[in-house]
């Protein structure tokens, strides 16, 4: 068997979605639409769990940074 029709007759390895109300790529119609609904899956999953935070707790200075604010703002 040739390496080009192991390719094209081939399975596509698909996953679950992770998230609820996506679609799941195993009931795709064909091959092409299997990839896309995955590729799309994957997409919206970093979109929505890749967030990050941009700014740490407010307030949450240890002592010694507190020390460290308070001669700054005494100084002359």
């Amino acid at each position: 068997m040739s390496l080009s029709k192991w390719l094209k007759t081939g399975t596509v390895p698909t996953r679950s979605p992770t998230m609820a109300g996506l679609p799941d790529p195993a009931k795709a119609l064909s091959m092409t639409e299997a990839l896309l609904t995955q590729a799309a899956n994957d997409a919206v999953e970093e979109m929505v769990i890749g967030r990050k935070r941009k700014h740490g707790e407010y307030a949450s200075y240890c002592d010694e940074t507190r020390a460290k604010i308070a001669r700054y703002v005494y100084s002359p």
